[in-house]
């Protein structure tokens, strides 16, 4: 389980999506993950999730 409060999520800007994305890095199992998800106002779909990158990692140390 990903703990909400040890979590780090911002936007995904990086395209122009037809939807709202978001990025959130979080810890499970002691690794740190990458979770997209897409939001509308009835849902949030999850798009992908996996291992996090030591770039990512980085993120994820520097802003919890």
């Amino acid at each position: 389980m990903i703990e909400a409060d040890g979590t780090v999520t911002f936007e995904d800007r990086r395209f122009d999506y037809d939807e709202q994305r978001f990025i959130t890095l979080g810890m499970l199992r002691g690794d740190v993950v990458v979770i997209a998800t897409a939001e509308t106002d009835e849902e949030i779909r999850v798009i992908s999730m996996r291992r996090a990158e030591p770039n990512e990692e980085e993120i994820y140390y520097g802003n919890i």
